[in-house]
C-alpha cells in the first residue's frame, strides 16, 4: 500500500510523547522530520506531551489525557515515541505498513536497544516461565513477542480503549524480573 492510501486510511495520529527533563538535538530532528512527513503525506497530527522525573507517571498522564481528550472521536492511530529515541519519517512508515498489514495487530513496536552499554537487548520480551527474555534481533519480519517498550510503537485505539477499561489510569508501573528493573512499559504485556 503506498503511504498516500495508508494517509487516507490512517487519517488521523496522535503521538504521546514522554518527555525527559534533558532532550537531544538528535531527537528534536527526528521529531521535526516525523512531523513534517506526516503533514505532507497528508495525515492529521496531533500530539500529547508531559515532562515528569518518573517515566511511568508521565505515560499515565498521556493515557489519562488521550483517554479524556478522544473519548467520542479516537484518531485513527496512536503512536509512542519517546524523546531519547533517534527514528526517520520511513520508520513510521514501515510500522504503519506492517500494522495496516494484519488486523489482528494492534500494538507494533519499532526494535530498538536498551541502553546498558555493557549487554545491550532488544526491548522486546518473550515470557519462558515467570520471567521474560529479550528477543533475539530479527531485521527481516515481524515477530509476536509477549511485550515490548514504548519508544517508538504504533497501538491502535482499540487496544487504548481495552487497556484503560483493564487498568485504568494507572497502566505504567516499573516492572522488575528479580532485583532487575525490566522495563518501566511493559504492563502492555500479555493483553488480549
Amino acid at each position: 500500500m503506498e503511504i498516500q492510501q495508508l494517509s487516507q486510511k490512517y487519517k488521523k495520529i496522535c503521538f504521546l510523547n514522554p518527555m525527559y527533563r534533558a532532550i537531544s538535538t538528535q531527537f528534536h530532528q527526528s521529531m521535526l522530520g516525523l512531523v513534517s512527513g506526516l503533514y505532507q503525506s497528508g495525515f492529521q497530527v496531533a500530539g500529547l506531551m508531559t515532562d515528569a522525573s518518573l517515566i511511568p507517571t508521565c505515560r499515565n498522564s498521556l493515557v489519562k489525557a488521550a483517554h479524556d481528550l478522544y473519548v467520542d472521536d479516537p484518531p485513527d492511530m496512536y503512536l509512542w515515541v519517546d524523546s531519547d529515541q533517534v527514528f526517520q519519517f520511513k520508520d513510521f512508515v514501515t510500522l504503519l505498513y506492517h500494522l495496516d498489514f494484519s488486523d489482528e495487530v494492534d500494538i507494533l513496536s519499532a526494535r530498538y536497544f536498551t541502553k546498558n552499554p555493557d549487554d545491550p537487548q532488544v526491548v522486546a520480551f518473550v515470557k519462558k516461565g515467570d520471567n521474560y527474555q529479550s528477543i533475539s534481533p530479527n531485521l527481516d519480519n515481524v515477530q509476536e513477542v509477549d511485550a515490548v517498550g514504548l519508544g517508538f510503537c504504533l497501538v491502535r485505539p482499540r487496544a487504548m480503549e481495552a487497556l484503560w477499561a483493564k487498568y485504568g489510569k494507572r497502566q505504567f508501573m516499573c516492572t522488575f524480573q528479580g532485583d532487575d528493573v525490566l522495563g518501566e512499559d511493559l504492563c502492555y504485556r500479555d493483553w488480549e
